[in-house]
């Protein structure tokens, strides 16, 4: 239903955030400077070739009824998310665990009874929802409130979908993910037990790296240095 062109303005919003490389205003005065600037537009560019593909792949995710991406911040953060995700990871194939992520996400946001409980959650996927709740319940167009939202889904979705395959072969885990590897851990070495904190966590590969081991969140395990170093040596 593109009630009083409600499409039009979730598309602009996202081409906002795509044509600026990521979070930005996307105010009503910045979406009307965007149409004029944009007056003769050229469809052929890398970047608009890119909005449709992720456009299509989000209608590759959401192929059944899903009322939950009806809201405006919805649509906007998750069009964020994969355009981010997509230079980094090997994202077709897995519309499925996409969908099923925002709907679990969708879900917990919208079964919470007092935010101020969570506000002082000792769990730290707890804390991230009230971020994002604040963010997206105040100014949600404002940019510091879109990136305080997209860190959270970075951090949700790669915590839901631990086995996303990385364009380049790579060694290390990038910070998002040794997050999430130290959150899902409980921020303890998952071989002593020891509680760590994240600068000193190792972001170990399961199956080494060396033997083909590959940059998952599904192979990596949190450890602390001095087990880290015994597991090297054997």
């Amino acid at each position: 239903d593109n009630n009083r062109f409600m499409l039009d303005e979730f598309a602009a919003s996202a081409l906002c955030l795509e044509l600026e490389g990521g979070a930005t205003e996307i105010t009503s005065p910045v979406l009307l400077k965007m149409y004029e600037n944009y007056s003769k537009f050229d469809t052929s560019t890398k970047k608009i070739k890119k909005f449709e593909k992720i456009l299509n792949f989000m209608s590759s995710v959401f192929d059944r009824p899903s009322p939950e991406l009806k809201i405006k911040w919805g649509f906007v953060d998750f069009y964020l998310l994969i355009s981010v995700l997509v230079e980094r990871y090997k994202i077709n194939g897995k519309e499925n665990d996409f969908f099923s992520a925002y709907i679990n996400f969708e879900t917990e946001r919208r079964s919470v009874d007092d935010w101020i409980l969570f506000s002082s959650s000792s769990s730290p996927w707890e804390k991230d929802l009230f971020e994002y709740y604040e963010s997206f319940q105040r100014e949600g167009n404002r940019k510091a409130a879109i990136e305080k939202r997209h860190q959270v889904y970075i951090k949700r979705f790669m915590k839901d979908i631990d086995d996303l395959v990385p364009i380049d072969a790579k060694r290390k885990f990038n910070n998002n993910e040794r997050i999430v590897i130290w959150r899902r851990a409980k921020e303890t070495c998952q071989i002593c037990s020891k509680k760590i904190s994240l600068d000193e966590m190792h972001a170990d590969h399961i199956d080494p790296h060396s033997k083909g081991g590959l940059t998952l969140l599904s192979n990596a395990q949190c450890l602390c240095s001095k087990c880290n170093l015994s597991k090297s040596n054997n």
